[in-house]
């Protein structure tokens, strides 16, 4: 779970379809899968080589840059649909900006991914989100309507609980969230 964005977002698709290749680029069905480990000036190379009709963005700032301030991925995506005039851009937005306390560097690069997530907004054709409040604050700065298709459960619901059954309690997230769920609790 920890690396979960590391690895959903290792791979800029150029194309369309589904794939599981991690760390490398290849073409399959005419898609072309290109690997973020590459340096963003190979990026933006394969995107111009391969000169798609679309890009599949799935934007999460932290998956892209440590900090979650990607000026970089902006860039080459900015520069490729300026180059290709029949690029289409789809970004799907997983989260838009962090919000933290001033002692945190969050706070103050919040700003800074509050602006890229705005620019992936304006120069995208399409959008969509997973968030309610997403969608909300992407609407209000674009002019272009945002679709909502929130995530489902990945733990699964049960249909009954058996008798028999003893309670058990899963907690998700990181270490202090998890530290602080407990001592709420009590």
């Amino acid at each position: 779970i920890n690396n979960y964005t590391d690895i959903k977002h290792e791979h800029l698709v150029i194309g369309v379809g589904i794939s599981s290749s991690y760390g490398e680029s290849f073409c399959k069905d005419n898609m072309k899968f290109v690997s973020l480990k590459s340096s963003m000036r190979d990026l933006y190379r394969e995107i111009i080589k391969f000169a798609p009709h679309f890009i599949i963005l799935h934007y999460v700032g932290y998956g892209y840059q440590k900090k979650g301030v990607p000026f970089w991925l902006l860039m080459v995506v900015f520069f490729a649909k300026n180059k290709i005039k029949k690029i289409k851009l789809l970004t799907v937005f997983h989260e838009l900006y962090a919000m933290a306390l001033p002692w945190k560097s969050a706070f103050w690069l919040s700003p800074f991914q509050r602006l890229i997530a705005l620019s992936f907004a304006k120069i995208s054709d399409q959008h969509l989100t997973n968030r309610d409040i997403s969608k909300s604050w992407l609407e209000k700065y674009t002019s272009r309507p945002v679709e909502y298709l929130p995530v489902f459960s990945n733990v699964g619901e049960i249909n009954s609980i058996s008798d028999m059954r003893q309670n058990v309690l899963v907690v998700f997230g990181s270490e202090s969230l998890r530290l602080k769920a407990y001592q709420t609790v009590g």
